[in-house]
């Protein structure tokens, strides 16, 4: 090699080293700078913070975040421990720094955006989850919430491409079709969102989307079904938010057993039982003395098929406070015999006079021993502590029926679907009632409002429709 060709090497080999250095140098900059945002963006600690271990994660995340070594966890650590337990604010400070500081983390923007959701600002939000939706494509969760802020902004067409797009990859996604359904209407197109809605219903089995179909309903002129679909809709949770996985981790950073009782319940209703039996677990370590948590644990251990550990639980849960009557209802109901249920029974109405559950139970055991008079008593009780509700009301209505007191039996029931229009056993119990009463016209009406009723098995209708034809000698 000759000394020029020597000093050509030597000269990009110190090239190379000085861009080397260079990248290196800035970058290290950059880090610095960035650690040094995120140190100045630890808020003062909210006095709303109280329980001991959360305190003391918060100061170790603080610390982690002070120190240079995996700085990031410690930041995310302490954003997650503030969003989850109301400190939204400052959770939102902490999450900004990581949007920029943790640029490839998808989770932090997600996060960011729900808080601004949470407070309506909306065109942030949609910001961030179109930022999340770019960082990972893949997650379906961003996307819906991205859709359903843009139809909330009345930005229908924008978020239709979006719904499609998650249609391609979860075909059934229920909350894709209650979305595009709602750009269906915004749209004018009425009945294609009523299309869907019915099919969203049919293929899988959910609730969801059933508001929007009694607007739809109304809107086309279906007085009938507008009226059934109310009634399921008002006796179910017909409205459930988008599932958010990554938003759902923060509650496992949360101190308070309310919110901790109350995710565990929207997981049960999700069926996710392992997720619900872990938070709460925590609500009763968190806070061993709140009653609720022991009595959503009981109904979480029937669920898991554990009927020991219920009734242990709703055993605690009526402990800790002996006037929750549903708690003393839930265990009788777990009774291994008839003595300890009355026994159960007995001592739960002397310690909550007031419980409709326990007046209901009351009732129906008198009128198994035949004692109607006094069941009669225990009903009216139950509709006088439950105005809006109509359980106590069917059941006064059914001892009229038994003792030959029809007109009264009726008047009841017509109470009833005053309170829950269209209700199916109501429905099907007087259009029964009035085909034995050889009452054409009543028995004609409320035949067509069971046929309208969607929560009425098939197989029901048909037996009803089948008795009044042998009534009347034609189809109603």
């Amino acid at each position: 090699m000759t000394k020029t060709a020597k000093w050509i090497v030597v000269s990009g080999v110190l090239a190379a080293l000085t861009v080397g250095g260079t990248v290196a140098y800035v970058r290290h900059a950059r880090e610095a700078r960035w650690h040094e945002e995120a140190v100045a963006a630890l808020p003062a600690r909210p006095v709303t913070l109280v329980h001991p271990e959360l305190i003391n994660r918060v100061e170790t995340a603080e610390e982690q975040v002070r120190a240079e070594f995996n700085w990031r966890g410690g930041l995310g650590s302490l954003a997650s421990l503030y969003h989850a337990n109301g400190a939204t604010q400052e959770a939102a400070t902490l999450y900004g720094v990581l949007v920029r500081a943790d640029a490839e983390n998808a989770h932090w923007p997600d996060r960011l955006a729900s808080v601004y959701s949470l407070y309506g600002q909306l065109d942030q939000a949609v910001l961030l989850w179109r930022r999340t939706a770019q960082i990972d494509p893949h997650y379906l969760p961003a996307q819906l919430n991205l859709a359903d802020a843009l139809i909330k902004m009345n930005r229908a067409p924008e978020a239709v491409p979006i719904y499609d797009a998650v249609l391609k990859v979860d075909p059934q996604n229920p909350y894709a079709v209650a979305g595009l359904a709602k750009a269906d209407i915004a749209a004018g197109r009425w009945q294609e969102a009523r299309s869907r809605l019915e099919n969203v219903g049919l293929s899988s089995g959910v609730n969801i989307g059933e508001n929007i179909l009694v607007s739809v309903y109304e809107h086309l002129g279906d007085a009938d079904k507008a009226r059934a679909m109310r009634s399921r809709a008002k006796s179910t949770d017909s409205y459930i938010e988008t599932p958010d996985p990554w938003l759902d981790e923060v509650s496992d950073d949360c101190y308070d057993a309310f919110r901790l009782t109350w995710d565990s319940g929207a997981a049960r209703r999700r069926s996710d039982l392992p997720r619900a039996l872990r938070l709460l677990e925590k609500a009763i370590r968190v806070n061993p003395t709140y009653a609720l948590a022991y009595f959503q644990m009981g109904i979480l251990q029937v669920d898991l098929h554990d009927r020991e550990a219920a009734k242990k639980a709703f055993r605690r849960s009526i402990d800790l406070d002996p006037t929750f009557g549903d708690a003393w209802a839930k265990l009788i109901a777990l009774s291994r015999s008839r003595e300890e249920a009355d026994r159960a029974l007995a001592e739960g109405l002397r310690r909550c006079p007031d419980s409709p559950s326990l007046h209901a139970m009351n009732g129906k055991r008198l009128k198994a021993l035949g004692q109607l008079d006094e069941a009669l008593e225990e009903f009216k009780r139950v509709a006088e502590l439950r105005p809006s509700e109509i359980l106590g009301l069917i059941d006064c209505a059914q001892i009229y029926f038994q003792r030959g007191q029809d007109a009264v039996g009726v008047q009841t029931l017509q109470r009833a679907l005053e309170i829950l229009p269209e209700d199916p056993l109501v429905l099907s119990t007087l259009a029964i009632y009035w085909i034995g009463a050889k009452n054409e016209p009543k028995a004609h009406e409320f035949v067509l409002r069971c046929r309208a009723q969607v929560r009425l098995q098939e197989d029901h209708v048909l037996k009803i429709v089948n008795a009044y034809q042998a009534a009347f000698g034609r189809s109603p």
